[in-house]
């Protein structure tokens, strides 16, 4: 299975039918699992061995009532929202919106928002709501689930710089723009600013972004 973009190890194996484990931990997906390290940060063309399914059988009496639980293995989304300040934004409604599902919630005290997500969901809407009634919304949000790359990459590198600010979101592909942002960014984190993607940078922005 060659992963397109979007594709994270959750989605590829709820679509094959399998928990995202058993192919996470699969042997022939150990050369994967060591240069991506994080099952959610898979690059377009990495390939994932799926394995096939085998059927289980089980014996049951007849003539008798038997219950069978099915399991499921949805995601969490979780987004840690900071104002100009760099405060984590702290008891903020939200309405988070994907397909026909609206959830409705509030900021937890880190500024975290957390909800349970169908393994296979690419994109969904957040709008940040005021507390006036009717509630007003302050920002609204498209949440491209699965698209960042891993930090190693220059499409890691580029979302991670984005969702902190040194970047406009879907702007920085050149690679002239990722050069200056990430000097200024080594320049904020007392690295030596060099504007390349070494490790320490790596590990920092790693870091700065939460994965």
């Amino acid at each position: 299975m060659v992963a397109r973009k979007g594709d994270c190890v959750s989605s590829i194996a709820e679509a094959h039918g399998f928990f995202w484990q058993t192919l996470w931990d699969h042997p022939r997906n150990e050369a994967l699992k060591r240069a991506r390290q994080d099952p959610n940060l898979l690059l377009p063309g990495d390939r994932v061995f799926v394995p096939e399914r085998t059927p289980k059988t089980i014996d049951l009496r007849t003539d008798a009532l038997h219950k069978f639980k099915r399991k499921g293995v949805p995601e969490i989304l979780r987004i840690q929202f900071f104002d100009s300040e760099e405060e984590p934004r702290a008891d903020i409604a939200y309405q988070l919106t994907f397909g026909h599902t609206l959830r409705e919630g509030r900021t937890d005290a880190e500024g975290y928002l957390e909800e349970w997500i169908p393994p296979r969901l690419k994109k969904a809407k957040i709008e940040l709501l005021s507390d006036d009634d009717p509630p007003q919304i302050l920002e609204t949000l498209e949440v491209e689930i699965g698209a960042l790359g891993p930090p190693d990459s220059v499409a890691g590198a580029t979302g991670r710089l984005s969702a902190l600010g040194y970047l406009p979101v879907n702007q920085g592909n050149q690679t002239c723009d990722l050069h200056e942002t990430l000097y200024q960014f080594q320049l904020d984190h007392d690295l030596a600013p060099t504007g390349v993607l070494d490790e320490p940078t790596r590990d920092a922005l790693q870091a700065a972004y939460g994965s």
